[in-house]
């Protein structure tokens, strides 16, 4: 694999055209390749940080409403805790 050096100095890869070459270099490779798989893959990226929709904490690896579509903390994660909208989906839902 041979890599060349954009006008800035920074190097460029095989999947340069294939992410914002403005956020490769300064993510990271690590995030860089998630991101790159991400796509690939069509996997969804769920974010690390969030605020909870209910309380504003700042919440590490908040939890995530499928009914709403908001993200929680773990005192509101469930949907009667956070009076969920669509919260007769949730009780309609088999066990």
């Amino acid at each position: 694999m041979n890599l060349r050096s954009e006008a800035g100095g920074n190097p460029v890869g095989p999947d340069y055209f294939l992410v914002n070459p403005s956020n490769t270099f300064s993510m990271g490779p690590v995030a860089t390749v998630r991101r790159f798989l991400s796509r690939v893959l069509g996997k969804k990226e769920y974010p690390v940080y969030e605020t909870c929709a209910v309380c504003g904490e700042r919440v590490y690896l908040p939890f995530h409403c499928e009914y709403c579509n908001k993200y929680y903390c773990d005192k509101h994660r469930l949907p009667f805790d956070h009076d969920c909208k669509n919260i007769g989906q949730w009780k309609r839902k088999p066990k």
